[in-house]
């Protein structure tokens, strides 16, 4: 106790649960507050926490779609990058890379990309993934070509399932009587059109 006055609330709250009795002239003082104090505990910015803003230099709605795609690959940046370099099928699907490709930067992106001459630290997510991706020669050609890799097995079943059908309907046509006999009497009736010119055809059946 400071002249009388309680250090704290807790101190008055705790002698009032004994019985203690103060006087009204004691009662109606509060008690003393360090405000310099609070306003460190509570203040609401802290100049020394503030972030540097991110520098952003792409289109803001395509840096804002490509940062979404970012964050569903769940794939830091370095890695990513590693996958695509090694055309590593285990870590990456068709899916991932197409969408990688949907976004790979176009020439004048890649530009701004290289006139920027600040810290790349302080660029956007979506412009340190195209700082990234224009590290890897020839990026965009061995991302198709990674793509294609992934689809092969699919799309030689899917060539082969067609070539099948292919043969399957050519075969069905050769061997179809009833198909023979719509042409032969399709034949007859050119023939009968033609009679008596040099137009007419001889009817023939396998």
């Amino acid at each position: 106790m400071k002249g009388g006055v309680p250090e704290s609330l807790w101190f008055f709250n705790f002698h009032i649960s004994l019985g203690t009795k103060f006087s009204s002239s004691f009662l109606i003082r509060a008690p003393e507050i360090d405000m310099s104090e609070l306003e460190i505990l509570f203040s609401a910015s802290n100049p020394n926490s503030e972030k540097p803003e991110k520098v952003q230099l792409i289109d803001h709605m395509r840096a804002y779609n490509c940062e979404i795609m970012l964050s569903k690959l769940k794939i830091p940046l370095p890695e990513l990058m590693c996958y695509v370099l090694d055309l590593n099928d285990s870590a990456m699907d068709v899916d991932k890379v197409d969408n990688i490709l949907k976004f790979f930067p176009t020439k004048e992106e890649m530009e701004l990309i290289k006139g920027y001459k600040g810290e790349r630290e302080n660029l956007g997510k979506c412009e340190q993934f195209f700082l990234e991706l224009m590290k890897i020669p020839r990026s965009e050609a061995k991302l198709t070509a990674f793509s294609y890799k992934l689809q092969f097995i699919t799309l030689l079943t899917e060539l082969r399932e067609k070539i099948s059908l292919v043969c399957l309907t050519v075969e069905q046509i050769r061997s179809s009587v009833k198909l023979q006999r719509v042409m032969q009497t399709i034949l007859s009736f050119g023939n009968a059109l033609n009679q008596g010119t040099t137009r007419v055809k001889e009817i023939r059946t396998a």
